[in-house]
C-alpha cells in the first residue's frame, strides 16, 4: 500500500475518527480504494484552489482534516502557508516535525475552531504514521473529555510567548489567546470571563520590574492560591502569583515552563475541585487605603454597551392566557386566525337602497320602496322568511331601504346612496316611490357593498405571533368574537437603593446629612409608565452600605418566587469606599459581567451583569443618572424580555436643531443632554431646548425633558454646541407640535 493507505487505515479504522481528506491535485487517489470503507470523507480539489481549501476547512464539523499535496518547494506548494492563514496563527508547533523527514517538504499543523488540521507527506514510514496516530488520538480524547477551555493572556504585546504556551498545551487542551494591553483591560478580562473558562494563564510579567504589574491585578481580582506557582517556578527572581476568581484559576506561568509539567498540573486541577485552603472566603470589605486610585474597569463606548444589552439580556419564556380587554401592550405568544369571515354577509357601505343591477333600466328609473323590518336587517334578510314589507307599486322594480352596515337581500347586488334619489311618492310617512338623480346617473354592479369575507377571509391570519397588541388589534379581536388570547408572561423586576444617608419619603430625616430616596420612586414610575400591566415589581427598599448587607440583599432577591427577570440597583457602583455593588454581583454564582463603565455623561459607572436567566443593572446613585440610564438600558432590556421585536426595543431617535444658548462640550465623554423637543411645523423639523443646568443630582433638569440630545466630546476645533447646530436625540417622552 501507499503511505496514505497505511496511515488512514490505521488511524481511521483503529480510532474511528471523524475525518476529512482533502486531496490536492489527486495525490491521495491510489489509496482511496482502501480508504473509502473507513469513516473518512474524501474531497479532490485542484492545485492552487485556495478558496475551495478555505471553504472545506471552515465549513467542516470534522474532528480532523488531513491535507495531502502541496507541501513541497515548488511554486504551487503553498498549502502550509494557506493553513497558517486559515488557522489564524493557532499553530501546533512540532507536530509536523514528528512526521516529516524530507528536507524539501514543509508540513504544518494547526487548530481551526475545534478541528485539528494537519498536512501529510506523500511517503512516510510506519513509525511516523504511528506517531501521527498517537497525536491525533490524544487530540480526539482531549476534545471528548471534560477538559476546560483555557484563556492565555497576551499581556502587553507578548504574542509569541502566549502562542508558545498554547502550543505546549496542544493537543491535550484547547486554548484561546486574548490580547491585553494594560492593567485595566486585564482586570476587565478577569472579572468578565465566561464561567466555562476554568483557567486563565498569564505568561511572563512575573518579575520584579516596575513594569511587572499583573500580580497586583491578579491578587486584587480574587483570593490568592498559595503554593500553586511553586509547582512551575524554580527561578528566585520570577515567582508569579495565582488566585481564584469565582471558579476560575488565574495564574502566572513561566515563559519557559515545561509543557509536560504544565499539562499535568492543569489536568490535576481540572479533575479535582479547587477547595480546602483555596476556597474563596466570604466577601469582605478591604481597608480604604487599599482601594484603587483609578477604576480598574474598561470604559466602553455607548454603541457597544447597547449591543451587549441587546445580545445578552435573557429572553423570557412562558405564556399566559388573558382576556382580550387586558391585552393592550402585551406581546402575542401565538398567532391568531379568523374564526369567521368579515363581514359575515354582504353589507351596505352607505345609507340608501339595495337593488338588482339588472333592474336599473333607462335614465333616472323609478323604484318601489320596500322596508326591511329590524335595526340592521341582517337576521331578517338572511333568514328563510325575511321580514320584508312591500309598500310600493308592483309595476316598478323594488328597492330595499338599507342602512350602513346592514345586510343586503340575497338577490340584490347594488346600493344606491340616498343622496342620489328623489322621493316622488309617500304615504303615511313612508317612502313609496323613489327616482334616481341626477339625470345621467349610472351604477356599477356591487357598488357600495362590502361582499362577504371581503375584509377578512375565514381562517386568514389576523395578528402574527410577536406582535405588540395595539388598540386597533383589540377592536379587531372583538369583531371576531375572540375574548381570550395567549401572551408572553409578565416580567418580574426587583429594585433597591443603597446608602446609609438615604431614607424613604414619608419618614423623618434622622440627621442633617440625610436625604430622601428618590431613585426607587423614579424606577417604579418609569416601569409603570412604560410597562403598566406587563410587569410585577418587588421593592427591596434601602440597603445599608456594607459588603455583607449588599450580599444579603442579592441573596434575598435571587431566591424570590417567582425568580426575578431583572434586578435594578441604584448607588454603590462608583469609586467610593462603600461602593460594593460591582464586587457582589460579579461574585454571584454563574454570573457574567458584560460592562462596568461606559463613556457617557451622565452614567459612567453603569454596570451590566447576567446571572443565569436574571439580568442585573447597577445604576449610579445620582437621580438624573439613575433615570437616564434606566431609560437607555433597562427599558430596552425589559422590552426584549417581554418578547418585543428588536426594532421595537430601542427608543426612537430623531434629528433636532438646538435653539437654546451655547452648551460647553465635555472633553472626556459624550453627553446625553436633557432637552425639550417639539416639532416645528413651520420648518417641518424637530427643535430642542436645553432644560438648564445639567448636573446629575438636579432632577429639575428632567421635569420638562422629553428627549436626550446626543452631544459629542468637545475638541479644540469644536468646544461648544451652538444654536442652529443639529444633533441626534433619543425620545423618552411625548412631544408636541408648534
Amino acid at each position: 500500500y501507499s503511505f496514505c493507505t497505511l496511515l488512514f487505515t490505521r488511524i481511521f479504522r483503529i480510532k474511528s475518527m471523524n475525518g476529512l481528506l482533502i486531496d490536492i491535485g489527486g495525490s491521495a487517489s491510489p489509496s482511496w480504494e482502501v480508504l473509502r470503507h473507513n469513516n473518512l470523507e474524501r474531497v479532490v480539489i485542484e492545485s492552487g484552489d485556495n478558496a475551495r481549501l478555505h471553504s472545506l476547512i471552515k465549513d467542516t464539523n470534522m474532528d480532523v482534516v488531513l491535507v495531502a499535496g502541496g507541501t513541497g518547494i515548488g511554486d504551487d506548494s503553498k498549502t502550509a502557508m494557506e493553513i497558517e492563514h486559515i488557522c489564524n496563527g493557532r499553530m501546533l508547533e512540532g507536530v509536523a516535525n514528528q512526521i516529516y523527514s524530507h528536507p524539501f517538504h514543509t508540513g504544518v499543523a494547526g487548530m481551526y475552531n475545534n478541528t485539528i488540521v494537519v498536512t501529510i507527506p506523500q511517503a512516510v514510514s510506519l513509525e511516523k504514521a504511528l506517531v501521527l496516530e498517537g497525536i491525533l488520538a490524544d487530540f480526539i480524547s482531549s476534545k471528548n473529555s471534560t477538559n476546560p477551555d483555557i484563556i492565555i493572556v497576551d499581556f502587553k504585546g507578548c504574542s509569541k510567548i502566549a502562542s508558545g504556551i498554547s502550543n505546549k498545551l496542544s493537543p491535550t487542551f484547547t486554548s484561546t489567546v486574548k490580547q491585553v494591553l494594560n492593567d485595566v483591560e486585564l482586570m476587565s478580562l478577569l472579572t468578565s470571563q465566561s464561567p466555562s473558562h476554568k483557567f486563565i494563564l498569564i505568561p511572563g510579567n512575573d518579575g520584579l520590574s516596575q513594569n511587572d504589574t499583573s500580580a497586583d491585578v491578579i491578587l486584587k481580582a480574587g483570593k490568592q492560591l498559595e503554593g500553586l506557582t511553586n509547582r512551575m517556578y524554580n527561578n528566585t527572581i520570577h515567582r508569579g502569583v495565582s488566585s481564584l476568581v469565582r471558579n476560575c484559576v488565574v495564574t502566572h506561568v513561566p515563559v519557559d515552563v515545561d509543557g509536560q509539567v504544565l499539562r499535568d498540573l492543569l489536568l490535576e486541577l481540572s479533575n479535582n475541585e479547587v477547595g480546602g485552603d483555596v476556597t474563596p472566603t466570604e466577601l469582605r470589605e478591604e481597608k480604604v487605603s487599599s482601594r484603587p486610585r483609578k477604576s480598574p474597569y474598561e470604559m466602553i463606548e455607548m454603541k457597544l454597551a447597547h449591543q451587549l444589552v441587546e445580545e445578552h439580556t435573557p429572553g423570557k419564556s412562558g405564556v399566559q392566557t388573558i382576556h382580550t380587554s387586558l391585552s393592550l401592550g402585551r406581546v402575542l405568544a401565538e398567532s391568531v386566525f379568523a374564526p369567521i369571515a368579515h363581514p359575515p354577509f354582504n353589507a351596505s357601505i352607505k345609507d340608501g337602497y339595495a337593488i338588482c343591477a339588472d333592474d336599473f333600466v333607462g335614465d333616472q328609473p323609478i323604484f318601489s320602496v320596500s322596508e326591511i323590518i329590524g335595526t340592521a336587517g341582517a337576521s331578517e334578510i338572511l333568514s328563510e322568511n325575511p321580514g320584508i314589507v312591500e309598500r310600493g307599486e308592483s309595476k316598478h322594480p323594488t328597492a330595499y331601504r338599507v342602512s350602513t352596515g346592514a345586510a343586503i337581500p340575497p338577490h340584490c347586488d347594488t346600493v344606491i346612496q340616498v343622496e342620489n334619489t328623489l322621493l316622488i311618492k309617500e304615504g303615511d310617512g313612508n317612502e313609496l316611490l323613489i327616482q334616481t338623480t341626477p339625470a345621467g346617473y349610472s351604477i356599477s354592479r356591487w357598488q357600495d357593498i362590502r361582499k362577504e369575507g371581503s375584509d377578512i377571509q375565514k381562517g386568514s391570519l389576523l395578528i402574527p405571533e410577536g406582535s405588540i397588541i395595539q388598540p386597533g388589534d383589540i377592536g379587531l379581536l372583538s369583531s371576531m368574537g375572540i375574548t381570550n388570547i395567549s401572551v408572553k408572561n409578565n416580567v418580574h423586576v426587583v429594585i433597591m437603593s443603597t446608602g446609609n444617608e438615604i431614607v424613604s419619603a414619608g419618614e423623618d430625616l434622622p440627621s442633617k446629612v440625610s436625604i430622601f430616596d428618590s431613585n426607587r420612586s423614579i424606577l417604579s414610575s418609569v416601569l409603570e409608565q412604560q410597562f403598566s400591566g406587563r410587569h410585577t415589581l418587588t421593592d427591596l427598599g434601602i440597603v445599608p452600605d456594607g459588603m455583607q448587607e449588599v450580599k444579603k440583599a442579592f441573596d434575598k432577591a435571587m431566591n424570590l418566587i417567582p425568580k426575578p427577570d431583572l434586578i435594578i440597583t441604584s448607588g454603590g457602583v462608583s469609586m467610593g469606599e462603600k461602593d460594593f455593588i460591582k464586587t457582589v454581583i460579579s461574585s454571584l454564582p454563574n454570573s457574567t459581567t458584560h460592562f462596568q463603565r461606559i463613556s457617557m455623561k451622565p452614567g459612567k459607572p453603569t454596570t451590566f451583569v447576567t446571572c443565569g436567566e436574571t439580568a442585573i443593572f447597577g445604576l449610579p446613585g445620582n437621580p438624573v443618572s439613575c433615570l437616564v440610564c434606566c431609560q437607555l438600558f433597562c427599558v430596552p432590556a425589559i422590552k426584549k424580555m417581554l418578547g418585543y421585536p428588536l426594532k421595537d426595543c430601542r427608543h426612537s431617535v430623531v434629528t433636532a436643531r438646538l435653539t437654546s444658548g451655547s452648551i460647553k462640550l465635555d472633553t472626556e465623554r459624550p453627553e446625553y443632554h436633557r432637552v425639550t423637543v417639539i416639532f416645528d411645523s413651520k420648518s417641518s423639523s424637530f427643535v430642542a431646548t436645553s432644560t438648564g443646568r445639567q448636573i446629575s443630582s438636579r432632577l429639575l433638569s428632567m421635569r420638562e425633558a422629553n428627549a436626550l440630545l446626543h452631544l459629542p466630546k468637545g475638541v479644540p476645533s469644536r468646544p461648544t454646541a451652538d444654536p442652529g447646530d443639529v444633533f441626534s436625540c433619543t425620545l423618552i417622552g411625548a412631544f408636541r407640535t408648534e
